[in-house]
């Protein structure tokens, strides 16, 4: 599972994440709401090392 969370500081993302088998947690530091748009070289290149 990507797990793609807004709004929480890292720390809190990961403990959510612990709660998921197969989870990779990516943190996009500065990310708004729209992670795509902030950096979108970073979000292609964790989405697709993530699909494999």
């Amino acid at each position: 599972m990507l797990l793609l969370v807004v709004g929480l500081p890292p720390r809190n993302a990961a403990e959510y994440a612990g709660h998921f088998a197969h989870v990779e947690l990516a943190v996009q530091f500065g990310a708004g709401s729209f992670p795509w748009f902030g950096d979108p070289a970073w979000f292609t290149r964790i989405r697709a090392a993530f699909l494999g």
